[in-house]
Order: C-alpha cells, then sequence, then structure tokens
C-alpha cells in the first residue's frame, strides 16, 4: 500500500469519524436514534398489520406486514442518510469546509468519509430495529446468516441514499431547496420498486422501470433475508442481486466524489 493510499485511507476515517461523533455524542440525540427505530416499527407493525389483516391480504402465502417489512429498513436508512446532505450544508455554512479547503486533505476523502459515516448510523439503527422486528413477531431466523445479510443490506442502502444526499447537498445552498431535491429522488427510489407489491402484479412497463431500480433488488434481497422459508432464492440470484446493489454504490460514490471535488470551490 503506497503512501498516497494511505493518507486518502486516514483521511476517510477521520472525516467519518468525526461525523459519527457528532451524530452520537450528543446525548438527546443518541437516545433519538436508538428509540426511532423502535418508534417506527411499532407504527408501521400496528398499521400494515391492521390494513392487511382486515382485507385478508397475503402474497406468495405471506401476511402482508411482513411482506412490506423491508421497507422499514430503508426508510431508516434514507434517514440516516440525509445526515450527510445536511452536514455538507451546515459545515458550509460554519466555514468548516473552507478550512477543510485550504488543508492537504484529499477533497475526494471527505465525500467518501460524510457518506461512510451515515452508512455506519443506518446500520446501528438496522441493528436495533432488527431487533424490534424479532420481538414484534417478524423472525428472520435464528441464523447468523440471515442476520448479517439483514445488517449488510441496510449498510449497502445507506450507502445509496447518502451518496444521493450529497449529490443534492452540493447542488443547492440552502435546506429548503436540499429537501425539495431530495423528495423529488428519494421518493421514486420507494414508490418505483417491489417494496408495496411484487413485480408480477405490475403493468409490464412499470415492472421494466422497476428493475433498474437498486431498491428493488435490495428489497428482494432483504425480502430473503427477513422471510427465508416464503422467499428463497438461488445463490446466484442473491449475489446478483448484492452485486447490482454494490455496482450502483460504487457508481453513486464515484459520482459524488467527482460532483464533490468539481463543486467544492464554487459551492464555497
Amino acid at each position: 500500500m503506497g503512501a498516497g493510499t494511505r493518507d486518502f485511507l486516514s483521511d476517510v476515517y477521520w472525516i467519518g469519524w468525526r461525523d459519527v461523533v457528532r451524530y452520537l455524542r450528543p446525548l438527546p440525540l443518541f437516545v433519538i436514534r436508538l428509540v426511532s427505530p423502535l418508534v417506527m416499527v411499532g407504527l408501521f407493525a400496528l398499521s400494515f398489520s391492521s390494513i392487511g389483516d382486515s382485507l385478508s391480504l397475503t402474497i406468495d402465502s405471506v401476511r402482508y406486514v411482513e411482506f412490506v417489512s423491508p421497507v422499514i429498513f430503508l426508510l431508516v436508512a434514507d434517514l440516516a442518510a440525509i445526515l450527510t446532505g445536511l452536514t455538507f450544508l451546515s459545515d458550509r455554512r460554519s466555514g468548516f469546509m473552507q478550512l477543510l479547503a485550504s488543508t492537504p486533505v484529499s477533497r475526494g476523502a471527505i465525500a467518501v468519509g460524510k457518506v461512510l459515516a451515515t452508512s455506519m448510523v443506518a446500520l446501528l439503527q438496522g441493528v436495533v430495529m432488527l431487533a424490534a422486528l424479532i420481538l414484534s413477531g417478524i423472525d428472520p431466523g435464528s441464523s447468523s446468516y440471515s442476520f448479517a445479510g439483514v445488517v449488510l443490506m441496510v449498510f449497502l442502502a445507506g450507502l445509496t441514499f447518502a451518496g444521493v444526499s450529497l449529490v443534492v447537498g452540493i447542488r443547492f445552498r440552502t435546506p429548503e431547496a436540499f429537501w425539495q431535491g431530495l423528495a423529488v429522488v428519494s421518493f421514486p427510489l420507494f414508490l418505483v420498486s417491489n417494496a408495496l407489491s411484487p413485480l408480477s402484479s405490475m403493468p409490464a412497463w412499470f415492472a421494466v422501470v422497476a428493475s433498474a431500480n437498486p431498491m428493488t433488488y435490495a428489497i428482494s434481497a432483504l425480502r430473503h433475508f427477513l422471510i427465508p422459508g416464503s422467499f428463497p432464492m438461488s445463490d446466484l440470484q442473491l449475489y446478483l442481486d448484492i452485486g447490482v446493489v454494490c455496482f450502483f454504490d460504487l457508481l453513486l460514490i464515484g459520482a459524488s466524489v467527482w460532483h464533490f471535488v468539481r463543486r467544492m470551490d464554487e459551492s464555497l
């Protein structure tokens, strides 16, 4: 490993560590980040189980609340990833970005560190949520394989949303514009996917569009890990789903780094 690579990884570590501490050190924020997944799981289980049971909704002999359970993990990843763009806006307003620009810190490392930091927060909240789902009756199985699979997919989904959030944060100077821009991107990622209904029940053209959405593959893998008996898939299909999500993550991280480096001076 060359000195340049070591310096880059060191910059990524310290930028990421700063943001993780910033997100979790204040006790009220730490409590909120632990409690919010529990509240979301409770509301999710109550609302979707009531709707599904009252309408006798099942998909592939699975209760509807279990079928849509991956959605709650993606919502947590999305909410955590929002911090990437918001902290960039905050750092720019406070002058911290100007300070970093005057140091030898790699600008690409700043972007990667911020994306990884919020993905780690999403991972932490995903673990809390997984425990809450188990307590609520949606059991992903006792195997460490299922548990590790869910955590992995939450982390990868966090990378996807964090990359989007950072690009949007770089493009817009105000929180108001940031929120509007992020909504235009993040909501279609949920709605144009297999989150609420299987691809087989969609119109043909909509299923084709959903098949190009990385969240479709993340949800399929999450469904397999959460309810392995009801949504089995071959190793090849599982690796394909994970590979597609990883591919899109690399594209988004690369785009965010390029955009960050290219726009940093004019954004400041």
